[in-house]
């Protein structure tokens, strides 16, 4: 797989809020080569945990936040170790 890198999802009914990342320092795998970012949604799965291989190729090879609010970096190192053409970060629904 192509690493997944941090995912913070919540749900529709139950939004995660107020969380910070702080001093962080990252190494992400990334290697998608092609995307298509009008290629569908990620699921929302309302009845198991969200765990990420059952969410498929992320839109983002960093962070993506679904169903999140109030998400915050702060002092974020982050290294990509392939290239990849998804961004680092993706606020997927419901971010504010």
């Amino acid at each position: 797989d192509h690493g997944q890198g941090v995912v913070v999802s919540g749900r529709p009914d139950h939004l995660i809020t107020n969380i910070m990342f702080e001093d962080l320092r990252t190494s992400f795998w990334g290697g998608v080569e092609k995307w298509d970012a009008n290629a569908g949604e990620v699921p929302v799965l309302t009845d198991e945990y969200p765990e990420c291989h059952k969410l498929g190729i992320l839109p983002a090879y960093g962070y993506y936040f679904q169903y999140a609010e109030n998400v915050t970096l702060n002092r974020c190192s982050d290294q990509l170790i392939n290239p990849d053409v998804r961004p680092m970060r993706v606020d997927g629904p419901e971010y504010r």
